[in-house]
């Protein structure tokens, strides 16, 4: 509806009121106060219809009207649509005006975040790199890049673990790197929400810093479920490296804390020669760990922990450590228990002195079981060189001969030292063995306590095996007897008289305070037999010369050197 038409609607309704005024009806005036009093509107043609009645001076009776019907503008429906039609534009505009308001103010919000993104740049993680190119330590977030100042600022400071950069390149995104010369100071932030208060923290010898930004909230979770789990870390072994790449100790039964820097172990010994190797073949490698000397060692007895007290230069020299896990329980066995066909028992003095068959370590107490043992004979040397291969020198604490029958055990507590092989021909040892039943010599020398020579045996015959001594001939040692061996005699072997048996010694008339010290086994020269034998009617035998020295094999510098694994 259209101006016009309401001022015209309205001038009806004043002129209706009007009229019945002029018939003589009074109208009281409405209260200034009331909202609800009717609006008496005049026009000029009322007031000139009015001058004209009055000048006629006529009287008119007067007829009752009925009740004057008074008009509220501000309930008149034209008025009132009127009045909803401008409230709802009102609104409109002002919503308009606040959309455009807040659009503004979010524009500005925009273009703040964006500077101070540009100031402060925000990663997730950093990556900490040393100047011989490996992974060092890992920042987590949210890590900020003061550009100004030159300061990173992060929550909190881990470890790098082996192969945490493959992890790092699944879930994150590679935004930028960082070079020493980037960087001032590094803070660590107290509070997640808070990110002016901070220590200070200073770390040595970093080339570079490269900055992550994780992919979406899914991968988030992996990383974090993933350190998550470095927390409680179960191993079956755990190597220790010194700085020299070689292996020191072996910690068995591992539940290490990486996070904390805490190591429990159930057992821990010195590393032995060949571990490695049994290791890469027993086991599976599973990861590898820088070790600092801010880490916390513990021995687990039972229910109860003990803190493992290694002196400070042992600590400083821990480099890194290979943790493994055995493939099942039986090389779990063979590795506790280790099994070698031979086994040589040293000494007080270092020397050979016995010679052990079908060998048993035992790695975690240290004790070396046996089934049959003989007395080394210095022939050895030089068979074990051609027939077998040494893996490892031990100290025993205690050597166990075991029957096989009826698994009987007799323990020798003195501390020895052992050297373990394994057979590489057995055939030919095994010939060699049976050759021991018998070596023939042609003269034998028993000397006496005091070093005096004292009885000459001729056509001798030894079984090794069973350290037993047969002889054709017997005679006390003399001048002649010396002439014999200083012009035609080769000594052999010169061994203890401990543990040989001689047969029908009882019967040759010997003296019984005589007490043998040592035996010397001699062969005849080549050249001068025949010369020999004709004057003193001997039977020659062709001699068994063992041209090895004593010992020659036995090297107890052996070290295993581990090849570098670079975290890279």
């Amino acid at each position: 509806m259209s101006w016009f038409a309401i001022r015209s609607s309205l001038s009806l309704s004043k002129n209706n009121s009007t009229r019945g005024r002029a018939r003589g009806q009074s109208h009281p005036l409405p209260d200034a106060d009331d909202e609800k009093a009717p609006i008496v509107l005049e026009t000029s043609q009322f007031r000139r219809r009015k001058r004209t009645r009055a000048s006629h001076a006529v009287h008119v009776p007067q007829r009752p009207q009925k009740a004057q019907q008074t008009v509220n503008c501000r309930e008149h429906p034209l008025v009132m649509a009127l009045s909803i039609d401008l409230e709802l534009n009102r609104k409109r505009e002002q919503e308009q005006k606040t959309r455009k308001l807040t659009a503004e103010r979010e524009r500005k919000k925009q273009e703040q975040l964006t500077k101070l993104k540009q100031e402060h740049r925000i990663f997730d993680i950093a990556l900490l790199i040393n100047a011989q190119g490996e992974y060092d330590k890992i920042l987590c977030g949210p890590v900020t890049y003061q550009v100004f100042y030159k300061h990173i600022r992060f929550l909190n400071c881990q470890n790098y673990i082996h192969n945490d950069i493959k992890l790092l390149q699944m879930c994150t995104t590679f935004v930028e790197e960082l070079s020493a010369k980037d960087i001032d100071e590094y803070f660590c932030n107290l509070s997640e929400f808070d990110s002016q208060i901070g220590i200070n923290f200073e770390f040595c010898n970093i080339a570079r810093c490269q900055m992550f930004r994780f992919d979406d909230d899914e991968h988030r979770k992996v990383w974090t479920d993933h350190k998550t789990s470095q927390q409680n870390l179960n191993f079956d072994i755990f190597v220790v490296v010194d700085r020299t790449n070689q292996p020191i100790y072996v910690f068995m039964d591992v539940n290490m804390n990486v996070i904390d820097e805490r190591i429990k172990f159930a057992r821990c010994h010195e590393y032995q020669c060949c571990d490695v190797q049994m290791l890469t073949t027993l086991a599976a490698k599973c990861s590898e760990f820088r070790l600092s000397s801010t880490y916390s060692y513990f021995r687990k007895e039972r229910m109860s922990e003990f803190p493992h007290n290694f002196s400070n230069d042992v600590l400083v020299s821990f480099q890194h450590g290979i943790c493994y896990k055995f493939h099942d329980t039986q090389c779990r066995q063979q590795f506790y228990h280790q099994r070698y066909d031979v086994a040589v028992l040293m000494d007080a003095d270092s020397e050979p002195a016995y010679l052990l068959h079908d060998v048993e370590y035992g790695l975690i107490d240290g004790t070396v079981a046996y089934q049959t043992c003989e007395r080394y004979h210095n022939g050895y040397s030089h068979l074990l060189e051609e027939c077998a291969q040494q893996i490892k020198c031990v100290k025993s604490y205690g050597c166990v001969q075991q029957s096989a029958k009826s698994n009987a055990k007799k323990r020798n507590v003195r501390q020895c030292n052992v050297t373990m092989f394994k057979l590489q021909n057995a055939e030919l040892w095994h010939a060699y063995k049976s050759a021991l039943n018998a070596v023939q010599y042609d003269i034998a020398v028993l000397t006496d306590m005091d070093g005096n020579r004292a009885v000459t045996l001729f056509d001798v015959t030894v079984n090794w095996n069973e350290r037993s001594i047969d002889f054709e001939l017997i005679d006390a040692f003399c001048s002649k007897h010396s002439k014999i061996l200083q012009h035609y005699g080769e000594l052999i072997t010169n061994d203890a008289f401990s543990g040989f048996v001689i047969s029908k010694w009882d019967e040759c008339g010997v003296d019984e305070n005589l007490k043998v010290n040592r035996i010397s086994f001699y062969q005849l020269n080549a050249h001068s037999n025949d010369n020999y034998h004709e004057h003193n009617q001997i039977p020659c035998q062709q001699p068994l010369v063992f041209m090895s020295p004593r010992d020659s094999i036995f090297d107890h510098s052996k070290q295993c050197i581990l090849p570098q694994d670079s975290a890279n």
